[in-house]
């Protein structure tokens, strides 16, 4: 089942080619979209499939994609690419106080094309020269997707989803109902997509994981570029560890968010006591999200966080495919190889009031 990504040259030269071959429809959504290069080449790929008749919709976050929305408007502008802003945001405060935090607090996190209802690209990878490797002057930032069909899996979830994050209105009551029980049979019925765009969906998908790690036999193995789990999974994680499994956590070295770097050593630190292997990849920033459960393997938009589990829209993908699951085994392990492993924490050597602030990453969880 499908094409498996480990690097941005790829993963864009397939999505472009997408693009130009599409006959009748794309769907794109992504976080981040910058007005540079890659984002570029992008768009004008967009514009000319839109001369060619396709209907286009471009779906970007309001937060993510802050610096280029202007630009990104202005440079399609009368192509016939239709382009939506997720719950926008102005730092100003009469916009902060007509809308309140919670509000700006939920953004849609998902990276997700679908052309023609029959291609589909999900992981984690924006759309930004950051992704672009070293070799060809980009950032070399080491990501994942996965492109499948219709074939393979049911896209519908996908289409309601991206249906739901478009809407520039809330949906009536009744519209709500019906998408509702549309996305709880399309999601029941799928062993593929796991999606988070109610609150219905958001608690399978958060269980599904959760339950995952605790029947889990073997390992457990996870890459994350923020990492701040809740009560549920630290203690299904510390579990799975005292039984005498293989857990570890691989986490970047730099991560890309200030204060992250902090918030990562705090939440697996706790865990390393128990047994739980810390590692941290050096080659470059690390932005993979992959869980691999025993032979059960997920990958997709979702970070090990708070904010992926109470706040952001996400996608994963479970793997079932064998030699899908091999060729991610392989990579994680070579990416375990590039890490360094870091120490169990020993709290007895931290001094008082470095234990104090480290109470704080557990204060502010829910915004990390």
């Amino acid at each position: 089942m499908g094409q498996l990504f480990f690097n941005g040259a790829d993963y864009y030269a397939s999505l472009i080619d997408g693009i130009t071959r599409a006959k009748s429809s794309i769907d794109l959504e992504t976080y981040t979209l910058d007005f540079d290069d890659i984002g570029l080449t992008i768009l004008d790929a967009l514009k000319k499939s839109s001369q060619k008749g396709v209907k286009i919709r471009l779906l970007i976050d309001g937060f993510g994609s802050r610096k280029s929305v202007q630009k990104i408007k202005t440079h399609l502008l009368g192509s016939g690419v239709q382009v939506h802003v997720f719950n926008p945001v102005s730092f100003t405060c009469l916009i902060l106080l007509r809308k309140g935090v919670s509000t700006l607090n939920k953004r849609n996190h998902r990276k997700v094309c679908i052309v023609d209802s029959h291609f589909a690209w999900i992981g984690s990878f924006n759309i930004s020269n950051v992704h672009v490797p070293l070799s060809s002057h980009g950032g070399g930032w080491r990501d994942s997707a996965l492109k499948m069909t219709s074939s393979e899996v049911d896209l519908s979830p996908l289409h309601l989803a991206f249906h739901q994050a478009w809407a520039t209105r809330p949906l009536r009551r009744s519209h709500r109902f019906r998408m509702l029980r549309k996305a709880n049979r399309a999601h029941s019925s799928s062993r593929t997509l796991l999606l988070n765009w109610n609150g219905s969906l958001r608690r399978k998908r958060n269980s599904k994981l959760t339950e995952q790690i605790k029947r889990a036999t073997q390992r457990v193995w996870i890459m994350s570029p923020y990492f701040s789990p809740n009560h549920q999974l630290r203690h299904a994680l510390k579990n799975a560890a005292l039984r005498g499994l293989d857990v570890r956590i691989l986490l970047p070295k730099a991560p890309d968010v200030a204060g992250m770097g902090w918030v990562n050593e705090v939440f697996s630190g706790a865990l390393s006591r128990y047994g739980v292997k810390i590692f941290q990849y050096q080659p470059s920033v690390l932005h993979a999200k992959t869980v691999i459960v025993d032979h059960w393997a997920l990958l997709g938009s979702a970070n090990f966080n708070h904010r992926s589990l109470l706040y952001d829209l996400e996608v994963d993908v479970v793997i079932h495919d064998s030699k899908l699951l091999r060729e991610l085994e392989l990579k994680t392990i070579e990416d375990f190889r590039s890490s360094k492993a870091m120490p169990a924490l020993k709290m007895g050597q931290k001094r008082w009031w470095k234990r104090a602030l480290d109470t704080i990453p557990y204060a502010l969880r829910k915004l990390t």
